[in-house]
């Protein structure tokens, strides 16, 4: 079983990550980020996980089917998710 961990401390551990990982990025040159494969979605997913930590400490929480535990083998409700929680203010850089 996992230990109890507080949001907060998950989120900041998030941005601390995004900090490390732009300046990672950085040192890569532009030409050579294709081969980086799946870590080019990395900034993406961090969002994604910050937004699931930020929904999981509301009360609307209980209306996502994605935060349900249920197992489930279909993006449907991810999708969902990220349409109903999604930043509207904020965008990607």
């Amino acid at each position: 079983m996992l230990p109890i961990i507080n949001p907060v401390v998950l989120i900041r551990a998030l941005d601390r990550w995004d900090s490390f990982w732009k300046a990672a990025m950085d040192l890569i040159p532009i030409n050579q980020r294709i081969w980086l494969g799946v870590a080019n979605n990395a900034p993406e997913l961090s969002m994604l996980t910050r937004r699931i930590i930020e929904v999981n400490m509301t009360k609307e929480a209980t209306q996502s089917r994605y935060l349900q535990r249920v197992v489930s083998y279909s993006f449907a409700d991810l999708h969902q998710f990220i349409r109903q929680y999604r930043y509207l203010d904020k965008q990607v850089e």
